[in-house]
């Protein structure tokens, strides 16, 4: 997988509570690929964020959708670098109104 294909991926995991995906949030840091494994950083909106579990599982369902068998995928969630809305895409601002 590459890199664009990595995020046009996790492009379609919407964060439930406010109907953005997860790219335009600025949810992604960072990430490792290689032919057998892809291993993904992202963060929070907050430290106590209650979509967690259900934002990484959907994470490595779509990527593991993309990737095809034989690929190792895990996303992580990290703490640094702390989330602002200046992370966000110009779309996903529009689309909050910012």
């Amino acid at each position: 997988m590459t890199e664009s294909e990595i995020l046009a991926a996790l492009g379609t995991v919407l964060d439930p509570e406010v109907g953005i995906d997860i790219v335009n949030l600025g949810l992604i840091v960072g990430m490792d690929v290689r032919t057998d494994s892809v291993d993904v950083r992202m963060i929070m909106t907050s430290v106590a964020c209650p979509m967690h579990a259900h934002l990484v599982s959907q994470a490595e369902a779509a990527l593991r959708k993309a990737a095809g068998s034989g690929v190792e995928v895990k996303v992580e969630v990290v703490t640094e670098p702390v989330w602002t809305p200046e992370r966000m895409s110009d779309e996903a601002r529009k689309k909050l109104g910012w």
